[in-house]
């Protein structure tokens, strides 16, 4: 699994982004795609954007 998502966290390191975030973001949702809970997590993500970042929530 690693190999399929080194190259897209190389290429958001590449970019600026921190070299854990690049590299763990990714696995962190495939982790949950295969548990079922990548649906929940995106709701509580959405649910505390739109509440404590009102640029955010503008959007919606």
């Amino acid at each position: 699994m690693y190999d399929s998502i080194y190259p897209f966290g190389t290429d958001m390191q590449d970019d600026g982004y921190d070299v854990y975030e690049a590299h763990s973001c990714p696995s962190f949702w495939m982790r949950r795609s295969i548990d079922g809970t990548s649906e929940l997590f995106f709701e509580l993500l959405e649910t505390n954007l739109n509440t404590f970042d009102s640029d955010f929530a503008l959007l919606n």
